[in-house]
């Protein structure tokens, strides 16, 4: 869990930044945080965590999406 808060935090650091390096760290943290997710759906009992876990990474995953529409027009 505390990956996935951290990959979170040094996301967001990027975008703020406008680090041309965001949207591959955005394919990362997509990863920690399902991969998360999944970890405490195990455990049981953590439905926030698991829930907060995947809007995350279906909000990185938009960014690598919304990214690569962007590269494809230029």
């Amino acid at each position: 869990m505390m990956n996935c808060a951290e990959i979170c935090q040094t996301s967001v650091n990027f975008q703020l930044s406008t680090s041309h390096f965001q949207h591959r760290l955005c394919e990362v943290c997509a990863e920690i945080c399902a991969a998360c997710a999944e970890s405490c759906e195990k455990i049981g009992g953590m439905e926030e965590c698991v829930k907060a876990c995947l809007d995350c990474a279906e909000s990185c995953r938009h960014m690598v999406e919304h990214n690569e529409v962007c590269e494809d027009m230029s």
